[in-house]
């Protein structure tokens, strides 16, 4: 498969710069159907900073790129119109994820 760098939208980096960002993206593309968002066990630690975070910068993000279409009242998003765009990229990350994880960046 060869990707264009021309056809990939320039928010998609601005999206996957954040790993919960990436995280969002990845879940949804694993589960097309709306994704139920609630907090990790983790958010708890950090006193519920990356769930207050994820609700106040990552979501409303995601759903301004169209990306996603985000519900807060039901605490649940879709793939927005948008993401078929971005899921190219998604995929080439996905299958080389662990390549990424093994550098630095």
């Amino acid at each position: 498969m060869q990707l264009r760098m021309a056809s990939i939208p320039d928010n998609l980096f601005t999206a996957l710069a954040n790993v919960e960002r990436r995280q969002i993206l990845f879940d949804l593309a694993d589960e097309p159907e709306s994704v139920n968002i609630d907090s990790p066990p983790d958010a708890i630690a950090d006193g519920g900073n990356a769930c207050i975070e994820r609700h106040h910068v990552h979501l409303p993000l995601l759903d301004d790129y169209g990306f996603i279409n985000w519900y807060p009242n039901a605490n649940a998003i879709e793939s927005g119109p948008r993401f078929d765009e971005i899921v190219p990229v998604l995929e080439v990350l996905a299958a080389h994820r662990k390549a990424f994880a093994a550098t630095s960046l």
